[in-house]
């Protein structure tokens, strides 16, 4: 996106932003709707960030707006309806990150706005989980049941039974599963660490297998 291009969709979503407030929306309120931090409206309406696809067509869904209309692809510009969400049987709206982190996804710097719609059985898991995120895995698996880029469901929490764990070692996190004997063994190169590492989430399960960027 070129910067005209950027200046244009931050504009329009300012547009956005005020024919909702003059419906009654405050921003806190429009960003619980589309279940992102408020902050995180501020800093796309003040050009911090930007407004990536994914999250423009967010908007669209909730407030029905022409999200390429948003992203400035379009003069077509919907009316939005204050008060429409998206049906609950779409399923649930979860955070994709690049890497592994550790609390509030939404909240977390690394995060680029990035959502994946979760359905059938991966939305009714996500109803346990504390603090869940989609992760595009970084590594491939030396066991071949992951590979690099497929989408893992985490949950923040330690879990016995997972097969494959989130753990904390010298302020990194690792993706490990832990062998018979107890000892946490790197998923990417089979390496040990040292025990004095501490759990801080698990995988829940592949989400897709793949999925294109954008």
């Amino acid at each position: 996106m070129t910067d005209s291009d950027s200046n244009l969709s931050r504009q329009r979503f300012e547009h956005l932003l005020c024919r909702l407030a003059e419906q009654g929306l405050t921003q806190r309120e429009i960003a619980e709707r589309v279940k992102i931090p408020s902050q995180y409206v501020s800093n796309i309406k003040n050009g911090h960030r930007p407004l990536t696809e994914l999250l423009a067509r967010r908007f669209g869904a909730v407030f029905r707006c022409n999200y390429e209309w948003l992203l400035g692809n379009s003069d077509e510009m919907d009316e939005p309806v204050v008060g429409a969400t998206t049906s609950e049987s779409t399923g649930r709206w979860v955070p994709v990150l690049d890497q592994l982190i550790e609390g509030d996804p939404q909240s977390n710097e690394r995060w680029d706005g990035s959502f994946a719609e979760l359905s059938g059985a991966a939305a009714a898991r996500i109803r346990n989980c504390r603090h869940p995120y989609v992760l595009r895995c970084p590594v491939d698996d030396t066991r071949e049941r992951v590979r690099q880029r497929d989408l893992l469901l985490i949950s923040q929490e330690a879990r016995e039974d997972a097969e494959i764990h989130v753990v904390r070692y010298r302020k990194r996190l690792f993706l490990v599963r832990i062998d018979e004997e107890g000892r946490r063994q790197r998923v990417n190169d089979g390496q040990y660490l040292a025990e004095d590492c501490v759990e801080v989430a698990h995988c829940t399960g592949i989400v897709w297998s793949s999925m294109t960027d954008g």
